[in-house]
């Protein structure tokens, strides 16, 4: 049996379910006593009747369902986050303050989950397209610190000329080094 996968979802796409499923999910008349297949019933009904007109895919409940659960769980791990830094208790910290400090956490979060996938021996994993996929991750990590390094040493070359630029010997009134 095959199945035709959909396009990926855009913020757009992410937008408009979340909007219709918390409409559905927090209204106090209809969400109270109705069970979790109607609920979904009513959300696919609605996404696919309401969506803007840049939204051109019908999309059905499984779709919905999976994609919803993904948002959560973003959103879950946001919260953790942000809980976190709160847990601080930093007197006087601004807004500013705080998403810093959260762009920290995930990006340690980040480098934390690509060490994870960079210790993996892909001999160890005997389905094909498991170890192919761990082996694409693996190679996307590896580009994207080279990329970073580079960016460094970028930096730091041009970081002393930035700085002492002013002292280049003749027509700067100071003698040849």
């Amino acid at each position: 049996m095959s199945t035709k996968r959909s396009s990926s979802y855009t913020n757009a796409n992410d937008t408009h379910l979340f909007h219709i499923y918390l409409g559905f999910s927090q209204n106090p008349i209809i969400g109270i006593y109705q069970s979790k297949d109607m609920l979904w019933t009513r959300v696919v009904n609605d996404y696919n009747n309401s969506r803007p007109s840049f939204i051109t895919e019908l999309r059905n409940k499984r779709s919905l369902q999976c994609r919803m659960q993904t948002i959560l769980t973003s959103m879950g791990k946001m919260r953790g986050c942000i809980r976190q830094i709160e847990r601080l208790k930093t007197s006087g910290a601004s807004e500013a303050n705080i998403r810093e400090r959260l762009n920290d956490i995930l990006k340690r979060k980040v480098e934390c989950r690509e060490a994870k996938i960079m210790i993996i021996d892909l001999n160890t994993i005997t389905d094909p397209n498991k170890r192919e996929f761990m082996n694409q991750q693996q190679l996307k990590i590896a580009a994207k610190r080279a990329q970073q390094q580079d960016k460094g040493s970028q930096n730091a070359s041009g970081s002393f000329g930035d700085f002492f630029e002013n002292l280049q010997g003749p027509g700067n009134g100071l003698p040849d080094y």
